[in-house]
């Protein structure tokens, strides 16, 4: 996070009061600092970019969560997608709903923030969360509901919740995956930050790397998913004649389409 010093003459910051002439000294200090800031090039209305820790630990989520694609976490609820948040703070969107729901008003999205009041959250967190919400009737005021790509979505803290607690097999995973190393001292180029499952057998993939300008979502067919596309798929997300915008979807910059691959 970038912190920027701004320091106001008291003799402008009352003319500039008087040239106002209206509105509480708040505001036109408001305004007065705002007006400072866009000077030295400070936009406030823009969101802070995400740095490289926070998008390691987007991409860990996701990869940790897949495993409550075939699994669920509780009898009727199931991970359909992982959404990275692109700007900070850091947070996802856990897409859940019943075993292989698809529609839009089938789905609702917990947005999660990966830090609760500077406490690092993880993935059995967010299991434990999930399967604490999920397990009870809940009535949200409008503030707290809304609406991105078609889907109900609500903030959840995990930390804040009274979590259900992880099954024995879950448990098992949380030390498994303590144990589990890297098979490579690098890191996947491009990296899978995020998934979601769409209607019509398609599967929507968020990746970043290196070559990739931001977060590129592909949309490709389950079925013809295998070692083949796996391989292709890196050359095809840099080819730029591929990507287009998609403003429905605020997880990604660029969109391609491997549907017909």
């Amino acid at each position: 996070m970038s912190v920027v010093r701004v320091e106001v003459d008291k003799e402008a910051l009352a003319a500039a009061m008087r040239v106002r002439g209206s509105g509480s000294q708040e505001e036109t200090v408001a305004d007065v600092l705002r007006e400072y800031l866009e000077r030295a090039g400070v936009r406030l209305d823009e969101p802070a970019p995400l740095d490289a820790e926070d998008t390691a630990d987007q991409a860990a989520v996701a990869s940790a969560l897949l495993d409550w694609v075939a699994a669920p976490v509780t009898e009727d609820t199931f991970v359909r997608g992982v959404l990275p948040v692109l700007s900070a703070p850091v947070a996802v969107r856990v897409v859940v709903g019943a075993e292989g729901a698809v529609a839009p008003d089938e789905l609702a999205a917990y947005e999660v923030r990966l830090d609760s009041d500077g406490h690092p959250v993880s993935w059995a967190d967010i299991v434990g969360a999930l399967r604490a919400v999920r397990g009870r009737t809940a009535f949200y005021g409008r503030h707290e509901l809304t609406t991105v790509m078609g889907m109900a979505t609500l903030t959840l803290d995990p930390l804040a919740e009274r979590s259900a607690p992880l099954t024995a097999e879950e448990q098992a995973l949380l030390m498994l995956r303590t144990f589990r190393g890297p098979w490579s001292a690098e890191e996947s180029d491009p990296r899978l930050r995020g998934f979601l499952f769409l209607g019509g057998g398609r599967l929507r993939l968020y990746f970043d790397g290196s070559r990739i300008p931001g977060v590129v979502a592909a949309d490709i067919r389950t079925a013809e998913a295998g070692v083949g596309l796996a391989a292709e798929l890196p050359g095809r997300l840099e080819e730029e004649d591929r990507r287009l915008s998609d403003p429905a979807d605020p997880h990604c910059d660029w969109r391609v389409d491997l549907t017909e691959w």
